[in-house]
């Protein structure tokens, strides 16, 4: 059986004298524990962070609730536009979009008047 050489401290002697043996081992992940650390504290201040937020929507929930009930019936008397009705306006706007970009019922209308007019 031949011998294998232990090349532990060639490696060991040779990252010593290499310039960039930092950047690599830092590219490697093993320089320094500050990554773990950073990538953790971040970790726990998204989680947090996000729980901050559930809870503030959860607290306001039961407001917008009431706010959505009494507005109501308070916009139509004061002559003003609901959710529901600009929702609706913007669905008829989209499909009015939609056959004038596929050629539909106003394309038809147009090449119907253009075929009667004899003088053009």
């Amino acid at each position: 059986m031949s011998q294998q050489p232990d090349t532990r401290m060639l490696d060991l002697f040779g990252s010593m004298f290499d310039p960039f043996g930092v950047w690599r081992a830092a590219l490697q992940g093993e320089t320094h524990p500050y990554v773990k650390l950073t990538a953790e504290l971040l970790k726990a201040q998204a989680e947090m962070s996000s729980k901050v937020i559930d809870a503030y929507l959860a607290a306001f929930q039961p407001l917008q609730g009431r706010v959505e009930t009494t507005s109501a019936p308070v916009m139509p008397q004061l002559n003003l536009v609901t959710r529901a009705e600009l929702a609706a306006v913007e669905e008829r706007l989209s499909r009015i979009e939609q056959e004038i970009n596929h050629g539909g019922p106003l394309e038809t209308i147009k090449q119907a008047l253009f075929k009667g007019d004899s003088s053009s």
